[in-house]
């Protein structure tokens, strides 16, 4: 039972980051919010002179993911709630779902970046909001068991994706108000895991 509350833990994080990244893709300004790898290869592209773009978007996105990166660790020292955090994301959600496609693009895209930075480092120790790490690491894996989170993480942000591109040819930026129910439902779990495990603490004290 454990290790199906883990895999949909990941399958939805995984979710989530799929999503972002071809939301802020399609209706932010071409900006990769999740894999900082492409904007830094945009960035070289706009600096040569190969692409037309906003470097200033490219690095404004890579900034505010090294913070998150910087915050996700100041909350393992000080042990905030995964709980609270995931109420922010879905305000932050709301937030960037009433703002329209314009110059204010790199609100969105930074606050995105930097909740997935959050999300890359605190939650599961499987990258979610990518595809690389975990599709070498379902090669590597010789037992079955240890390439189900792999898979199920690939899977999940490959729907993610999809479900981006589908959503935001109809809604546009307002797409982004979907993730609300998908993460109140994950923060719900964990609150539910935690009071369990607590119960069963008291229980055996």
């Amino acid at each position: 039972m454990d290790e199906k509350r883990g895999l949909t833990t990941v399958a939805g994080l995984s979710l989530v980051g799929g999503f972002l990244e071809t939301y802020t893709y399609r209706t932010r300004s071409g900006v990769f919010a999740n894999a900082q790898t492409g904007n830094v290869l945009k960035m070289i592209l706009i600096v040569l002179g190969e692409r037309d773009g906003s470097l200033f978007s490219c690095g404004w996105s890579l900034i505010l993911f090294c913070i998150g990166v910087l915050l996700a660790e100041r909350m393992k020292e000080h042990a905030h709630e995964e709980c609270e955090w995931m109420k922010l994301e879905m305000i932050v959600f709301i937030w960037m779902g009433m703002i329209p496609s314009s110059s204010l693009d790199f609100l969105v895209t930074g606050g995105v970046s930097l909740l997935c930075a959050v999300q890359s480092e605190r939650f599961v120790r499987l990258p979610t909001t990518i595809c690389t790490g975990n599709i070498r690491k379902a090669v590597r894996c010789r037992e079955k068991r240890e390439g189900r989170e792999p898979l199920v993480s690939i899977i999940g942000f490959v729907i993610g994706a999809v479900l981006g591109v589908w959503t935001t040819r109809r809604w546009e930026h307002r797409a982004v108000w979907i993730l609300v129910p998908v993460v109140w439902m994950l923060a719900k779990k964990k609150e539910r895991r935690k009071c369990l495990s607590h119960w069963i603490g008291c229980a055996f004290k």
